[in-house]
């Protein structure tokens, strides 16, 4: 989306990926299916997760399957989660230009539980950029 925004001359003040996983590296197999998984559980064990945020899950992968990322204008942040899914080890850096800071948390818990913490570390990298 910045990507295409920059394009029309209407670009982000900055881009901000929270615990995204980079499209390209040699592990993103296993990393998809860890993610489901983890899904997948969790949705089972909230007895309020509704069904249909399952949906877009099951093209999410296949969308950006041979998507590249480009070099931005704008500066971005990747907030890393501190704690991998089970069965994998931490994402690779991005390889295009980015801030990076580690927050506490999973790929879920980031948003959820440590959302604070998650917020606070984007706020204070967000500074006077916008």
């Amino acid at each position: 989306m910045a990507e295409r925004l920059e394009s029309e001359g209407a670009a982000p003040a900055a881009v901000v990926l929270v615990d995204t996983c980079p499209p390209v590296h040699a592990d993103r197999g296993r990393a998809h299916s860890a993610t489901t998984s983890d899904m997948l559980r969790r949705a089972a064990e909230f007895a309020s997760a509704e069904p249909d945020r399952l949906t877009p899950m099951a093209r999410y992968f296949e969308l950006f399957n041979d998507w590249k990322p480009a070099p931005l204008a704008c500066p971005a942040l990747y907030v890393r989660a501190r704690d991998p899914l089970p069965g994998t080890e931490s994402a690779p850096g991005w390889s295009l230009p980015h801030a990076e800071v580690t927050v506490p948390g999973g790929h879920f818990t980031v948003l959820e539980e440590h959302a604070r913490t998650t917020a606070l570390a984007i706020r204070r990298w967000l500074g006077g950029r916008v």
